[in-house]
């Protein structure tokens, strides 16, 4: 089947169309950009508006209608969706995993797995981040599963002690080739 071909004001009223939309999503609902504020994507968004306007008024007389949609207006780049539930969200993640038992033996041991120091590393720097008020890197961590994070490290530990072979001690004196083979 043949692709319907579309004008150069067809498309770009599409392109129009799709910067606005992704504005208003982005302005509504946040971002999920894990190292940029929302400011910053709005205000990309808001550049490829002006973009696709510039095309329109270079390459036409006669403007799409989505051409006529109000220019949003530009943002501090610091700018965060729903900053307040994003720190709601994050203080709650952060006390369920220290009230978490698991979470507590795995700190409190002395000798812990790769896997374990890497989840007390993370749930320090989301600890940081909290502190620190940094919403981008809470908004990020929010959506880690460090509680089952925690439940896979504790069951590849106890995987790994039934992968330890109890061997008998080798007895005193004289041994045999028997002894040292376990026959």
């Amino acid at each position: 089947m043949a692709r319907k071909q579309i004008s150069r004001k067809e498309q770009l009223a599409e392109e129009l169309r799709k910067s606005h939309e992704r504005w208003k999503n982005i302005r509504i609902n946040g971002g999920s950009d894990p190292l940029y504020e929302d400011g910053t994507n709005l205000n990309l968004e808001r550049n490829h508006i002006l973009y696709w306007r510039r095309l329109c008024e270079e390459e036409m007389e006669e403007y799409p209608e989505e051409y006529y949609l109000p220019v949003p207006e530009e943002v501090p780049s610091n700018y965060m969706v729903k900053g307040e539930e994003i720190r709601q969200k994050a203080s709650e993640l952060l006390r369920n995993i220290k009230e978490n038992p698991d979470y507590m033996e795995m700190f409190g041991k002395k000798q812990k797995s790769q896997k374990e120091t890497n989840i007390i590393c993370y749930v320090s720097g989301y600890s940081q981040s909290i502190l620190k008020d940094d919403l981008v890197a809470m908004r990020r961590f929010i959506h880690w599963d460090f509680l089952g994070m925690m439940q896979e490290a504790k069951e590849e530990q106890r995987e790994n002690m039934q992968d330890i072979e109890i061997k008998k001690p080798l007895p005193e004196g004289q041994l045999s080739i028997f002894d040292i083979f376990n026959v």
